[in-house]
């Protein structure tokens, strides 16, 4: 299950506005079935983290596993997090990235993977794509959102009731220490979550991804882009309190072309533990569902 870590050197003028801000090393992580089961089709992932945290190797090996032994290539990748990184950097990263670890994968089916606020990166990437005549074969997109004028514009801009009650309160200067000052492109959860529980505390986590009430539209797919998109596993919990499940439901009502796995509790991340049924179940099925596609 071990894979090759490739480094992409990026250059990126002024990302974040800062000196020093212009080269990114991006991680790659390529993890390749055996060659007998190879199926010349990769899923590039992409991690959640509400882009302030997170690194790409969060996917649960039982889910790594699951995706080699159906043959196919996981291609995990790195992105510059907030608040350094401007939402439309981490974008414009994330489009070049994706086609420079494409470039390895040439002439293999490509499916777009994210968790969360990695489902909304792949998401807007795959319309970014769309428009350049080379979309993905698909979008898998685990309790994911894309809207965030309309079924975001609370999480992003108020603060959360949900987060104050089951937290306690990060202080202003906590989260300047969190925050540092250097652009970060990993970030595991025990580093760097308390920035995130702030942002939702305090109705910034908006302000932090560069974002205002004005901007939110055009780093949005309405309601006709979310119905040019390629076609779409959508799978969500019911119960989710952190993403809002309308974000889903919503996203597969307006798709062209959507196939769903919703779950009735398990919160935001219902996949987190691979030793409970739901998360297992919900990847075979995208997996299934990913095959239907490229036979």
């Amino acid at each position: 299950m071990s894979g090759k870590t490739r480094f992409l050197p990026l250059e990126m003028p002024g990302l974040g506005g800062k000196p020093g801000h212009g080269e990114l090393s991006l991680g790659v992580t390529f993890t390749r079935p055996a060659p007998s089961a190879d199926r010349h089709a990769a899923i590039y992932y992409l991690h959640g983290g509400g882009m302030l945290f997170g690194t790409r190797g969060d996917l649960p090996s039982t889910y790594v596993e699951a995706i080699l032994e159906r043959g196919f290539t996981l291609v995990a990748l790195d992105y510059p997090l907030a608040p350094q990184a401007g939402i439309g950097e981490i974008l414009d990263v994330v489009e070049r990235a994706y086609l420079a670890a494409r470039e390895a994968l040439a002439g293999s089916h490509a499916f777009l993977c994210g968790r969360s606020a990695g489902a909304y990166l792949c998401l807007m990437l795959a319309r970014r794509l769309q428009l350049r005549g080379v979309p993905p074969a698909g979008v898998i997109d685990f309790y994911g959102y894309c809207n965030l004028a309309g079924e975001m514009r609370a999480a992003l801009l108020q603060p959360s009731i949900f987060y104050r009650r089951s937290y306690a309160l990060v202080t202003p200067r906590v989260a300047r220490k969190l925050s540092g000052v250097d652009l970060l492109c990993d970030a595991p959860l025990e580093r760097r979550f308390g920035l995130y529980v702030y942002a939702r505390q305090t109705g910034s986590w908006g302000s932090l991804l560069g974002l205002t009430a004005d901007t939110l539209a055009g780093f949005s797919l309405d309601a006709r882009a979310q119905g040019e998109l390629p076609p779409l596993f959508i799978a969500a919990s019911r119960d989710d309190r952190d993403v809002p499940f309308q974000n889903s439901a919503r996203l597969a009502q307006n798709a062209r072309s959507a196939t769903t796995h919703f779950v009735e509790s398990g919160g935001h991340d219902f996949d987190r533990d691979s030793a409970r049924p739901e998360g297992p179940a919900a990847w075979r099925a995208c997996l299934e569902w990913a095959e239907g596609l490229i036979l």
